[in-house]
């Protein structure tokens, strides 16, 4: 699986701290491009990483200025799952 992150997702991802393993293997092996980072990995250190971001946005542990770009990396990596993730970009459940 591969995703490509744009500028502002990259630099919120890479501002966290406390990662799963997988999940931080996943950051330190994507490769930095001039617009942001291609993350590829396998569907399970994919799952590992949503599952914390979603875990962190569920629980409010992501401060205000990220909450939209790690929110936009989730909804690329479950798009099934975008809308849950919009409202939590803002803070606000419905």
């Amino acid at each position: 699986m591969n995703i490509t992150l744009n500028q502002a997702e990259s630099e919120a991802l890479n501002a966290l701290t406390g990662l799963p393993t997988e999940a931080h293997m996943l950051v330190m092996c994507g490769d930095v491009t001039a617009s942001g980072m291609e993350l590829e990995g396998s569907v399970t250190a994919f799952d590992e990483l949503l599952q914390d971001l979603h875990d962190r946005l569920a629980e409010h542990r992501i401060p205000t200025a990220q909450r939209a770009a790690l929110a936009s990396i989730c909804a690329k990596i479950d798009p099934k799952s975008a809308s849950w993730y919009r409202t939590q970009a803002t803070g606000f459940t419905r």
